[in-house]
C-alpha cells in the first residue's frame, strides 16, 4: 500500500475470515487469526503473504496473538470453558 493508502494488495486468499493482523518486531513475518480451519486458530506468515503456516491447533478459539520481542514467540488468548487464558506459543522458523 502506498503511504497515501491507495493501491493495496491482498495479503490472504481464503473464504474465511482472516483478522487482527500483526507484524513481528523484526518486521519479517504477520501473525494473525483466521477461521480457514473451523474455528479461530493462529497463523504466521511471511510478510508479503507468502508462506501461511497454522501456529496452533486447538478445539477452543485461539485469537489477538501478540509478538514477543525474540519474534520467535506468541502470547495468545485461548478460549476455554467460557475462560480467556494467555498462553505462550512458538513460532516455527523462519522459511
Amino acid at each position: 500500500m502506498n503511504a497515501d493508502g491507495g493501491s493495496p494488495r491482498r495479503l490472504t486468499n481464503s473464504p474465511a475470515q482472516d483478522i487482527r493482523p500483526k507484524f513481528s518486531p523484526d518486521g519479517n513475518r504477520i501473525a494473525f487469526t483466521s477461521h480457514r480451519d473451523g474455528n479461530a486458530e493462529i497463523y504466521v506468515m511471511q510478510a508479503d503473504g507468502s508462506h501461511p503456516q497454522r501456529v496452533t491447533d486447538s478445539l477452543e478459539r485461539d485469537d489477538y496473538a501478540d509478538w514477543l520481542p525474540d519474534s520467535e514467540q506468541l502470547v495468545i488468548v485461548r478460549e476455554h470453558d467460557g475462560w480467556h487464558d494467555l498462553f505462550l506459543v512458538s513460532v516455527p522458523p523462519k522459511r
